[in-house]
């Protein structure tokens, strides 16, 4: 058995960085054959959705916590940039690392609410944190209610994003950054940790993990990665509003991780990837999509429970399956033998 949980392991650490590289080969591709800036805006929008989805990954698929409110933390960050940069004058830098830090406070508040609640409560409690943060910004005030804010300038990191592909660039290479990071975290100590608490978090705590501390971590992180994707969200795109933000939004980026498949970060990119572009290549209202991805949702979960990611692990291990040789000949039985000799 421990033999192969540590083969599981190895495996999961060389999809990971093997996925990373996918990842990228990827974006690079797309870069290359996209013939439009629709094209290019909707992989921007791929980018920004994979890395909120990634922090995600690491509450809901390593962690083993059920949060649904993620685009609530994308909302901090969203707002926190439009309106440092349009109504106090302040950099695009300086306002998504705003965004991030009171990000990071709610997300220590909702972990210290996943400390006393299990399953399907935590997963209420968060959807409910989401629905607070919207209901908020749909008040008239400051941040503009139900007209949102617009006028934001694009993004600005040692220059001014303001065509298509430059944008594209900028967020495909955050989004390897964070990737990156976030494979490093989970390889280590703290994503054994995590891996442990989400198995058996009793049995986590008698071997010496804080699961205090590792729950507010996961949460924290995830909360600052959807931030980030929020901040670059409202640069990105001159106008937001509250409808950017709804709790179905928070399904949504759910959605992408379980089509990739719980724990992978290749698979959060990839399942972004797959929820993006059938939302926009649906026509209409784009409930068909929804239509669409449930389909799809049930039939990885009946075949391949583990989504994407599952599906390359079991490729991976066919391929190391040894063929089967051919059974021995029988051995003919000695000629003398012990008769022989009495006889003699």
């Amino acid at each position: 058995m421990k033999a192969r949980l540590a083969r599981i392991v190895r495996d999961e650490q060389a999809t990971t960085w093997s996925s990373g590289v996918l990842v990228a080969l990827g974006a690079v591709l797309f870069a290359l054959f996209a013939s439009n800036d629709y094209q290019l805006t909707v992989g921007q929008t791929v980018g920004i959705d994979a890395i909120s989805a990634m922090g995600l990954t690491v509450v809901v698929g390593r962690a083993g916590q059920l949060a649904l409110g993620q685009a609530g933390f994308m909302a901090v960050g969203a707002y926190a940039v439009a309106y440092g940069t349009t109504k106090m004058g302040v950099s695009f830098i300086e306002a998504i690392l705003a965004g991030v830090g009171i990000s990071f406070l709610f997300g220590l508040v909702v972990g210290f609410a996943a400390l006393r609640l299990r399953g399907n409560y935590l997963g209420m409690a968060t959807l409910a944190f989401g629905a607070i943060i919207f209901g908020l910004l749909e008040v008239s005030g400051k941040l503009g209610g139900l007209g949102g804010i617009y006028g934001i300038p694009p993004i600005s990191f040692v220059q001014t994003f303001t065509t298509p592909m430059s944008a594209y660039w900028f967020i495909w290479i955050v989004v390897f950054v964070f990737f990156i990071l976030c494979a490093l975290y989970l390889r280590g100590r703290p994503g054994s940790e995590l891996a442990a608490m989400r198995d058996d978090e009793l049995a986590a705590g008698t071997v010496g993990v804080n699961n205090t501390f590792r729950k507010l971590q996961a949460f924290a992180l995830s909360a600052v990665l959807g931030a980030v994707a929020g901040g670059i969200l409202a640069a990105n795109s001159s106008v937001i509003d509250p409808t950017l933000f709804q709790p179905l939004i928070s399904f949504q980026i759910f959605l992408m991780i379980v089509i990739g498949g719980l724990g992978s970060l290749g698979g959060a990119v990839a399942g972004a990837a797959i929820v993006v572009w059938l939302v926009q290549l649906t026509p209409g209202t784009g409930d068909s999509a929804y239509v669409a991805l449930g389909a799809l949702i049930i039939l990885l979960m009946a075949i391949f429970p583990r989504g994407l990611a599952g599906i390359c692990l079991w490729l991976l291990e066919r391929g190391r399956r040894p063929s089967q040789a051919p059974p021995p000949a029988p051995r003919e039985p000695a000629r003398g033998g012990a008769a022989e000799g009495v006889a003699g």
